[in-house]
């Protein structure tokens, strides 16, 4: 079963276009805001480009660990309690995955920033 994402690209405007790494992932991943727009909305994670799946794994840099894992007391120094409850949620469910490609980041960061979890 392919999992399917909702990329709603004003959401990632609003959380990142501003910040001083999105503007730092951006570059090194030689991704525009005209890419970002351009993603068709129901595309399989697994369907993306790698650039936008790198993309995501340098968002996230801050909490992953030295394998590329999402790691709990790294997010915990940095954002509130609500945000580190998603983490714990979000790792468990990808955890699985190699994390060697940006394959287990733009899956982990879809699930911070787009799924509801309940």
């Amino acid at each position: 079963m392919k999992l399917k994402t909702y990329i709603f690209i004003t959401i990632i405007l609003t959380l990142l276009c501003f910040s001083y790494s999105n503007e730092i992932c951006l570059k090194l991943n030689n991704v525009t805001i005209a890419d970002l727009n351009n993603i068709p909305i129901n595309v399989p994670i697994e369907d993306l480009p790698d650039k936008f799946k790198c993309y995501c794994r340098c968002l996230l840099k801050d909490i992953l660990d030295e394998n590329g894992k999402m790691d709990v007391e790294l997010a915990l120094n940095s954002y509130p309690v609500a945000y580190v409850e998603k983490v714990k949620t979000c790792k468990k469910r990808y955890d699985h995955m190699e994390s060697e490609s940006c394959n287990y980041a733009a899956f982990a960061f879809s699930c911070l920033h787009f799924e509801q979890i309940t």
